[in-house]
């Protein structure tokens, strides 16, 4: 959930929120992705899956039935530039050699 409503990301050196909601921009994007192996589907995903199969345009225009799971995941990759990495400790992890059952 985010506080603004959603656009896709501005052209270089526009305001966030200019972007516009275009649905082919985000077609493209999750295609780019698939293709350079940044974006994978697995194989459980039936629902998504089904969905893929059944997308298609009509006269040049897609086809938006059916198509719920596929639009969150556009939304979602539409939104990774608003994501922030946070800084964590990983777990400290014990070595075999400092294991000691009767301590």
């Amino acid at each position: 959930m985010t506080r603004d409503h959603f656009t896709n990301p501005p052209p270089a050196g526009q305001k966030d929120g200019t972007g516009g909601i275009s649905v082919e921009a985000g077609i493209m994007e999750m295609y780019t992705r698939m293709q350079t192996k940044r974006l994978k589907i697995f194989k459980n995903q039936d629902k998504l899956l089904q969905e893929l199969r059944m997308y298609h345009r009509k006269d040049g225009k897609i086809v938006a039935i059916n198509d719920d799971v596929i639009s969150a995941m556009r939304y979602a990759v539409m939104s990774l530039r608003k994501a922030r990495v946070k800084d964590y400790q990983p777990a400290y992890i014990q070595a075999d050699t400092e294991f000691n059952v009767f301590a």
